[in-house]
């Protein structure tokens, strides 16, 4: 594990000692709100995967959802003194510039955002910063699972390490609270092999995304910030009307190719979080409706592209 977080490290540009290697990312960002010690409300985007909320429920914090801007991220600024849970949507970069001085804290859902997150100047951003990123199977940069925690605070760093293993610090005496959050040997062990060949994977993925911009741009479909900035996401979302989206959901289906609405309409809108407070969600409301998920991974053939684009074309006929 020491040479994973090593590795991870360097790959980042941060110390070593700033690095946890966890179990997966649903627990690392739980471990995140747990252990932050910043009192207060944070601010979450509804538009996210359910573990974001799940992580902060179970960790007993107070939250409440936030609107998107059109480029699916957080609406900013915050009011003074807030708490940023900062969501990089399916790859996308963060926007460490854009936060004002006075955040409390911001912890930074990264779970795709793999290729985005390397070599980040954190200078000029002087409160507590963390980051989550996933190592799930289907993600660009793959283990059998795991994730990394990362934090520009040592501290917050110190005490994650403690919360993933019972609590314990240098004895076996537990000094808080914790859980078993520490990352499987097997799969540190494959992310260090997803490691050596990233190199080459990551050219792999850059001609998948070549491939699947021209193919939106061929239908004037939008896509998602980290596909439009050049950086490796594993989803491919494309964006267009509602009644565009409709017809190409309805023919993949009959085509038997698969789709997903991978955030569904907001968190919103799931009964688990029914009785989580929330501001005007306008923009949130009207995402579902005009993005779908497309087949999208490092091994597309030929034939499979071919199957997508005639797929897309029908559609437009309809």
């Amino acid at each position: 594990m020491v040479d994973l977080e090593a590795r991870l490290a360097n790959y980042l540009g941060v110390k070593e000692t700033n690095v946890v290697a966890v179990v997966n990312a649903t627990i690392a960002l739980e471990g995140a709100f747990e252990t932050s010690n910043l009192p207060g409300t944070w601010n979450c985007p509804s538009w996210t995967f359910a573990a974001t909320p799940s992580a902060l429920v179970r960790s007993r914090s107070d939250f409440e959802f936030t609107d998107v801007d059109s480029d699916w991220r957080i609406k900013l600024p915050l009011g003074n003194e807030r708490l940023l849970v900062d969501v990089l949507p399916f790859g996308a970069k963060p926007r460490i510039e854009d936060y004002s001085a006075d955040l409390r804290g911001v912890v930074i859902d990264a779970a795709a955002s793999f290729d985005s997150i390397r070599s980040l100047e954190f200078g000029r951003y002087k409160s507590p910063l963390a980051f989550v990123t996933s190592f799930q199977a289907t993600k660009s940069m793959p283990g059998a699972e795991g994730a990394i925690f990362f934090s520009t605070d040592i501290d917050w760093v110190q005490r994650m390490r403690r919360w993933i293993n019972f609590g314990f610090g240098h004895d076996r005496e537990s000094q808080l609270v914790g859980t078993n959050g520490k990352m499987h040997e097997y799969s540190a062990a494959l992310v260090l092999t997803s490691l050596d060949s990233w190199a080459n994977d990551r050219k792999d993925w850059v001609a998948q995304m070549e491939w699947a911009k021209g193919i939106s741009q061929k239908f004037n479909l939008k896509s998602t910030q980290a596909f439009d900035k050049g950086y490796v996401s594993p989803y491919w979302i494309i964006r267009g009307h509602p009644l565009e989206i409709s017809n190409i959901e309805k023919q993949f289906s009959h085509d038997r190719i698969q789709t997903r609405k991978w955030w569904g309409g907001g968190c919103h809108k799931m009964s688990a979080f029914r009785n989580i407070g929330k501001g005007d969600l306008s923009y949130t409301d009207t995402i579902e409706e005009s993005y779908l998920g497309l087949p999208f991974f490092r091994e597309l053939t030929d034939n499979e592209h071919n199957r997508i684009e005639r797929s897309l074309e029908e559609s437009f006929s309809i």
